[in-house]
């Protein structure tokens, strides 16, 4: 019960994750693709487009990120994929990738 209870945290921090890259990568364009820049213009960049989101979430909350833009647990448990999944074609490659486990990974969720 307890690896059950452990990789359904994972999945649904996975799924946190996910949710809000897509919805990021929807709103700032460079995001999209790779950054053509070093490690820390990089995560500038990132940390710039995490504050304009909270600004616009916050000032714009409507208009921003739409009812239904975002992924929504249904009352059975399930995910209703939000908008942004509609514009998704270059995140298929980093998705199938990120779900491959390595030993070093199960062998931590034993511990």
């Amino acid at each position: 019960m307890t690896k059950k209870r452990y990789n359904y945290r994972l999945s649904r921090a996975r799924r946190v994750v996910e949710n809000t890259f897509g919805i990021l990568t929807n709103r700032f364009r460079v995001l999209f693709t790779t950054i053509d820049a070093d490690a820390a213009k990089a995560t500038s960049i990132v940390r710039a487009c995490c504050v304009l989101h909270n600004m616009l979430l916050t000032v714009h909350d409507n208009v921003y990120l739409p009812a239904g833009f975002a992924d929504n647990v249904l009352n059975d448990g399930n995910v209703a994929g939000g908008f942004w999944r509609a514009n998704r074609q270059n995140l298929e490659g980093m998705a199938a990738t990120a779900r491959r486990h390595v030993d070093a990974a199960t062998a931590t969720r034993n511990r």
